[in-house]
């Protein structure tokens, strides 16, 4: 493999602080909602540099004993890597291409410390891997970038036991593919403290209660993909549990695609009281075994636009979204009410992988969503992505749903 020439010395982090104070509740008593909010936009991220002091390496060829963890000497663990540094700060560490497993000596799980960084040269290349052993990553206001998490199993219930793949108090994991773990909530990640997860694949998780891919106590998750994960427990959230702590410390997600999830209940997105903010995200064919199918808010204030809803199932009734207290506007599902804050409820008309049909990009059907999202609501990024086969940006007023990068 040619030797990889770049060097992460600097990240910049996306910490995303919305404002987000526009929930309401709906229902018949006038008295107990509060005011309808009017969208204006999405505030933009604010990146903060990451002070490095050093960087070390490792890498399958390396050594433990001989190894210095230089470039040219890299150790061969990263959990002897991580102990070597306990006394140097804001540390990154790469670990080169290859498989780094409990058989071939880490120990897990691999705590990284606030303010350090754990630096992959991607998900196909740089693979960890717990092997059913322990949780494998456990994180405080550190950065995860460029790996694949797998493998990893929290046994038990309680708060001790959520996070199977990753524990994340804050900090960012960017880039990362979370792969085949299990823990009580979380079976994939579960994360607090302002935690960011971006550009990330969470599939094929399991979580004995709720939030099969990702549990979000606090936090962002913007631009991912999540599907296939399943909770098995009476909570709702399959693919996602967003379970902010306060009106101004919510769960937040943009622009993510979930599918394919199931869950007793909200199959793709579960809240059980809390806070959470959905925008501009997909959320279709999901299964549950009650309702809500690809959504199930239930005692918590959902506030969600830009959205598409569709095609989800739910063996009782509301088989796209259920909820007891939400803002909902200029989204897409056959639960809204047609014309109430710009909702739609017709046929997104999806093409190859959750595009959305437009005639312009050569298909016979124009869908319902495109320029259909809330006409003065920005997210800042999003016009640079697209929802067209023929990968031409989003220009003019945002189109619903999840937008794909353009490659």
């Amino acid at each position: 493999m040619k030797k990889l020439s770049i060097l992460f010395t600097i990240i910049c982090i996306l910490i995303f602080m919305l404002n987000s104070l526009m929930i309401s509740c709906t229902g018949d008593d006038d008295d107990d909602a509060s005011p309808t909010p009017t969208p204006t936009q999405c505030i933009s991220p604010t990146p903060t540099p990451i002070d490095v002091t050093g960087t070390h390496y490792v890498a399958p060829t390396g050594d433990d004993t001989l190894g210095d963890g230089s470039s040219a000497h890299p150790w061969l663990t990263i959990s002897h890597a991580i102990n070597e540094l306990q006394s140097e700060n804001n540390w990154a560490l790469v670990a080169r291409e290859g498989i780094y497993s409990f058989s071939q000596g880490e120990s897990f799980p691999l705590v990284i410390p606030a303010g350090c960084s754990l630096l992959g040269q991607g998900p196909h290349y740089t693979i960890i891997d717990a092997e059913q052993q322990a949780r494998v990553i456990k994180s405080t206001q550190a950065t995860l970038l460029g790996l694949t998490v797998q493998n990893g199993l929290m046994t038990g219930s309680g708060l001790h036991a959520c996070g199977g793949g990753i524990w994340a108090d804050g900090g960012v994991i960017d880039r990362v593919t979370v792969t085949g773990n299990k823990a009580y909530s979380g079976g994939g990640i579960f994360a607090q403290g302002n935690c960011t997860i971006l550009s990330s694949t969470v599939l094929n998780n399991l979580a004995d209660e709720c939030g099969g891919g990702i549990d979000l106590r606090f936090g962002l998750i913007r631009d991912c993909l999540i599907y296939g994960n399943d909770a098995r427990g009476l909570l709702p959230g399959g693919g996602v549990n967003l379970e902010g702590i306060s009106e101004q410390q919510p769960a937040i997600m943009i622009n993510t695609l979930v599918s394919g999830n199931e869950a007793a209940r909200g199959g793709g997105v579960g809240q059980y009281y809390g806070y959470g903010q959905i925008i501009n995200c997909s959320i279709s064919q999901n299964i549950c075994n009650n309702w809500g199918g690809g959504i199930c808010s239930e005692y918590g204030t959902l506030w969600m636009i830009n959205s598409i809803v569709q095609y989800n199932q739910a063996s009782s009734h509301s088989p796209n979204i259920y909820y007891d207290r939400a803002w909902i506007g200029w989204s897409c599902s056959s639960d809204l009410e047609p014309g109430v804050n710009g909702n739609i409820t017709d046929n997104p008309a999806f093409v190859d992988n959750y595009f959305l049909s437009q005639t312009d990009s050569g298909q016979s059907v124009q869908s319902p969503c495109v320029n259909a999202g809330a006409p003065d609501f920005d997210v800042p990024g999003l016009s640079d992505l697209t929802t067209r086969t023929n990968l031409q940006p989003d220009d003019g007023i945002l189109d619903m749903g999840y937008h794909h990068h353009i490659h």
